[in-house]
C-alpha cells in the first residue's frame, strides 16, 4: 500500500531503482509495484559501454516486465 504521503491529489510518487542486473531491477520494481507504486525512474548499470543491441534488449526486458509501469 502507498503510505499517506504518497497519495492524494496531483500527487505523483516516483520510485528511483538503482541496480547491477536486469534481474534486479526487476526484483526491486516488483517490490515497490506490489505496494502500489507504478512510476519508475532507472539508472544504467554500470556494465561499461553497451551497444545498441544490448541496451533495447535491457529496455524490453525491463520494460516488458511490468507494462502497465512508467519509466
Amino acid at each position: 500500500m502507498l503510505g499517506q504521503v504518497t497519495r492524494g491529489e496531483n500527487i505523483h510518487p516516483i520510485v528511483g531503482v538503482i541496480a547491477l542486473s536486469t534481474a534486479n531491477f526487476i526484483e526491486r520494481i516488483g517490490y515497490a509495484y506490489a505496494v502500489g507504486f507504478r512510476v519508475f525512474q532507472i539508472s544504467l548499470p554500470a556494465w561499461g559501454t553497451r551497444n545498441d543491441r544490448e541496451l533495447m534488449t535491457f529496455f524490453r526486458d525491463l520494460c516488458g516486465a511490468f507494462p502497465n509501469a512508467r519509466f
